[in-house]
C-alpha cells in the first residue's frame, strides 16, 4: 500500500525562481540551497526564517559542504570554493576545455569526498551534457551523452549509484566501485510516466529507499530498493525540484520548488521551501575531501 503524506509546512517563502540543491549543514543546523535563476547560494536558519545570501560570480548548479566555513559550488565552468565567512570564492577545478557550454545542474559528494555534478544541454533534444567527477587527477567525464543531468545518490552500503537524466523519464541504477569511482552495468530502476511529471532531484534514505522530486507533478515519490513506489509526499505547487533530509535526527524532508513557467505565482506557495516528517530517516551529507586545485582564479 502506498502511503501518502499531506502534512507539509512552508518553512521558507523566498518565491525562488528555481530553488535547487538543498543540503543540510548538520554542524550549523541550517539549510544550504541555491536559486539557479538568481545565481545565488543561501544559508538558511529554518528556525528563525532568516537567510544569508552569497554569489560566486557565475551561474550556480549545486552546493556541497566543505570544512569549516567553506562550501563548494558547481558553477558554469567548474567547481568553486566559497568561504561563507568572507563571501570570497575561488575556482578550484575547471571543466575540460572541450566541454560543451552547457549549464551545470545537480551534484553530490561521493563516499570518499569527490564531487560529482552534471550538466544539461541548452537544447534538450541534444545529448551534449555529461556527468563529471572532480578528482585529484583532474576533472573526468563519468557519463557522456546526457541531455538533462539531474538527481544522483548512493545506496547506504555504497555499492549502488542512482542517476536521473530527466529527458529519459527514468532513475537509472549502476554498480559502483567506491575506490576508483567507476560506475557500470547501467539499468533502469524506475520509469516515471510523463503524464505524472518529470523526475528531478534525488535523496537516498538510511533504508536505501530513493526519494525523487517530480517536476510538474507537485509531489515527491519514495521508491524501495526494489523499485516499488512506497510513499508520496504531496506539495501544494507543481514545480518540485529537489529534496534532502535534515534536522537533528535527519527525519525531516526538505523540498525545494520553483516559480518557473507558472502563469501566476503565489509567493506563499510557489518557489517555497517545504518540510515534513515522512516517517523515514536520511543520512548526513558528506563533506568534500578532494580539494587540491587544478587551477585557481580569484573572483
Amino acid at each position: 500500500m502506498v502511503r501518502t503524506v499531506t502534512e507539509v509546512e512552508a518553512v521558507l517563502t523566498p518565491s525562488a525562481g528555481l530553488a535547487e540543491g538543498p543540503v543540510w549543514d548538520w554542524t550549523r543546523q541550517m539549510l544550504l540551497w541555491i536559486d539557479m535563476d538568481r545565481e545565488e547560494v543561501y544559508l538558511s536558519d529554518i528556525a528563525r526564517g532568516t537567510s544569508s545570501t552569497y554569489g560566486v560570480g557565475t551561474a550556480v548548479g549545486s552546493v556541497f559542504l566543505g570544512e569549516g566555513s567553506h562550501v563548494f559550488v558547481a558553477g558554469s565552468d567548474g567547481l568553486y570554493d566559497l568561504d561563507l565567512d568572507t563571501g570570497k570564492s575561488l575556482r578550484t577545478f575547471s571543466l575540460p576545455l572541450d566541454a560543451p557550454r552547457a549549464s551545470m545542474n545537480d551534484g553530490e559528494v561521493d563516499p570518499i569526498g569527490r564531487v560529482w555534478a552534471g550538466t544539461m544541454s541548452a537544447d534538450r533534444s541534444r545529448a551534449d551534457g555529461a556527468l563529471y567527477r572532480f578528482d585529484r587527477d583532474g576533472t573526468l567525464v563519468v557519463l557522456p551523452s546526457v541531455k538533462l543531468s539531474n538527481g544522483l545518490g548512493w545506496s547506504p552500503d555504497q555499492v549502488l549509484f542512482y542517476f536521473v537524466d530527466s529527458a529519459t523519464q527514468r532513475i537509472d541504477v549502476f554498480d559502483y566501485d567506491r575506490l576508483d569511482g567507476a560506475i557500470y552495468s547501467r539499468r533502469p530502476f524506475v520509469t516515471i510516466p510523463p503524464e505524472i511529471g518529470i523526475p528531478d532531484g534525488v535523496a537516498v534514505d538510511s533504508e536505501g529507499c530513493v526519494w525523487v522530486a517530480i517536476w510538474g507533478g507537485g509531489m515527491v515519490h519514495r521508491y524501495t530498493p526494489e523499485g516499488e513506489l512506497d510513499a508520496i509526499v504531496k506539495i501544494p505547487t507543481p514545480n518540485v525540484s529537489s529534496c534532502c533530509f535534515g534536522g537533528r535526527a535527519f527525519d525531516t524532508l526538505f523540498v525545494t520548488t520553483s516559480t518557473r513557467r507558472l502563469a501566476s505565482c503565489d509567493p506563499n506557495v510557489d518557489g517555497t521551501i517545504y518540510a515534513c516528517q515522512p516517517q523515514a530517516v536520511g543520512m548526513p551529507a558528506r563533506r568534500v575531501q578532494v580539494t587540491e586545485p587544478l587551477r585557481q582564479e580569484g573572483i
